[in-house]
C-alpha cells in the first residue's frame, strides 16, 4: 500500500509539471485563469494527501512492528520466569 501511494504521489508531481507547462495563465479569459487556478490547487492537494497517507502508513508499520517486538519480549521474559520458578522448586526438592 506504502508503494501505492508513492506511485500517487510521483504521479501527481509529473501531472502537476506536465499540466503547468501547458495551463494558460493571464490570458485575459477569466474562466481559463480559474480553470488553471483550480487545476494546479487540485493537483497539489492529490500530491499532500497522498504523501501524508503514505507516511501515515508507514508510522502505522512501525508501531505495529514494534507491539510485535514488546510481544516477543514479554513472552521469552514469561518463558524464562517460569524456567526460574522450575529451578527454585526443583533446588527446594533436593534440599528437603
Amino acid at each position: 500500500m506504502v508503494m501505492k501511494h508513492g506511485v500517487l504521489v510521483v504521479s501527481g508531481i509529473l501531472l502537476l509539471l506536465f499540466g503547468i507547462s501547458q495551463l494558460t495563465m493571464g490570458s485575459g479569459s477569466p474562466l481559463a485563469d480559474a480553470f488553471a487556478l483550480t487545476w494546479v490547487i487540485l493537483m497539489l492537494f492529490y500530491i499532500i494527501a497522498n504523501a501524508r497517507q503514505m507516511r501515515r502508513m508507514q508510522e502505522q508499520r512501525r508501531k505495529r512492528m514494534e507491539a510485535e517486538r514488546r510481544l516477543e519480549w514479554l513472552a521469552a521474559e514469561r518463558k524464562w520466569k517460569k524456567e526460574q520458578m522450575k529451578m527454585r522448586r526443583v533446588k527446594s526438592v533436593s534440599l528437603q
